[in-house]
């Protein structure tokens, strides 16, 4: 019996493992880990140069500042539209 429940457990367990597969179909990443294609400045056509990529992360470089404002800085969008 003891046998039986423990198949029966391991089972549901391995099953239940396999069904949280996440699907990546139709997924679209916004950013490369690389560049700053794909992004800009709102209001601009390009991003600022205060706008860097460093270790796979995009972020702000605030040692350029002007006042309490980084210069280049503002806000980004993307590109492209989605939705």
């Amino acid at each position: 019996m003891k046998k039986i429940l423990t198949i029966a457990a391991l089972s549901i367990a391995t099953l239940a493992c396999k069904s949280q597969q996440k699907s990546t179909d139709g997924f679209v990443p916004l950013f490369d880990g690389k560049t700053t294609q794909g992004w800009h400045n709102y209001g601009k056509t390009t991003i600022g140069k205060s706008w860097i990529v460093e270790d796979g992360t995009l972020h702000l470089d605030a040692s350029n500042k002007s006042g309490w404002q980084t210069k280049d800085g503002g806000d980004i969008i993307s590109t492209e539209s989605y939705g």
